[in-house]
């Protein structure tokens, strides 16, 4: 079954929350936020391509993706010594496996940024602006 993350990455792009909100005069004078009064909006944005949504830290996809992550580093720990102490050439396998360790270290970088944070009072924030402030604060 595929994640939130990946339905959203291939429904078709729709106009923004705070567009629809305006144009559909949702907002409710007694909260601060916006309120969602009918059903039909609520489809729509459900429905919709949002950019504003990163990916879940919690999701199940997230942990395999984690648990592949310890796996290859795993592998980076034991062959990257032996490869610089006994000079083995990249080639065949070794090349292979250089290269793809390369790549997805790469990725992860981007992936990372894309990616929701939990705060201290153990909330998920997956605002994409936000997800991003908190990369480039945290990681540089």
């Amino acid at each position: 079954q595929p994640s939130n993350f990946a339905i959203q990455l291939t429904a078709p792009r729709r106009k923004s929350l705070r567009a629809m909100q305006v144009s559909r005069g949702t907002r409710s004078s007694k909260t601060s936020g916006a309120v969602l009064q009918d059903s039909a909006f609520l489809e729509d944005v459900t429905k919709g391509w949002n950019w504003n949504i990163a990916w879940n830290p919690e999701s199940a996809s997230r942990t395999v993706y984690e648990v592949f992550s310890i796996v290859l580093l795993l592998f980076d720990a034991v062959t990257l010594p032996y490869t610089l102490a006994w000079s083995v050439p990249e080639e065949g396998f070794w090349m292979v496996a250089m290269w793809v360790t390369r790549l997805f270290w790469s990725m992860d970088l981007i992936i990372s940024f894309f990616t929701g944070y939990q705060t201290k009072d153990f909330k998920i924030v997956r605002h994409l602006s936000l997800t991003s402030k908190h990369f480039l604060r945290t990681w540089f």
